[in-house]
């Protein structure tokens, strides 16, 4: 058995998106077997390779919490038992933010990775113009199990986020929920 190893846990970020506050890791490093315990603030600086490096971000650089489980604290024991004690030992404290949970949203931020070796990418950052066409096809008879609507779908029927989206346009546009469908000119009136 090798006696000269050491082993990490990590405290992993229980919120989604936001920024660290505070990291208490008073009782993590007094606890047996604890060699150190790493934060933003003292984790030593990696050097980012330039190619084939694929993410925008290196963890525990900065307080920004980008994603649900994201490291925020390193624990080094010398038994992994250690290690994870002490890691359940760390308080983090968040500032969270709203989570982007739809495409659409998120079009903006999507990674571009820079050009290597002076060629340019083969990837462009996408927007909305860039969904493809879908093609829905219908089945011309009721369905007597498929709802006020009567629709028979199969797999992921193309349409059903589509009333929601109208539903949502008009209550943008004239502040006025419509939760019944279908859609006439008499309802929002």
């Amino acid at each position: 058995m090798t006696t000269d190893v050491l082993h990490g846990a990590l405290v992993m970020s229980t919120i989604a998106r936001g920024e660290v506050v505070e990291i208490d890791t008073g009782e993590a490093r007094p606890h047996p077997g604890v060699v150190a315990v790493y934060t933003h603030a003292d984790m030593p600086r990696l050097t980012v390779p330039d190619f084939p490096h694929n993410r925008p971000y290196i963890p525990m650089r900065d307080t920004l919490v980008r994603h649900a489980g994201q490291p925020v604290a390193h624990v080094v024991a010398e038994t992994l038992e250690q290690a994870q004690e002490a890691a359940a030992l760390v308080r983090v404290r968040y500032r969270a933010q709203d989570t982007v949970t739809r495409v659409a949203d998120a079009l903006g931020q999507a990674f571009l990775p820079r050009p290597f070796r002076d060629r340019p990418n083969e990837l462009r950052r996408p927007v909305c113009a860039d969904t493809p066409s879908v093609e829905a096809l219908f089945v011309d008879r009721p369905d007597g199990h498929g709802g006020v609507l009567g629709a028979r779908g199969f797999g992921e029927t193309p349409g059903t986020g589509v009333p929601a989206a109208i539903g949502n346009a008009i209550y943008r546009a004239i502040g006025r929920r419509l939760r019944d469908v279908p859609f006439t000119l008499d309802k929002p009136l």
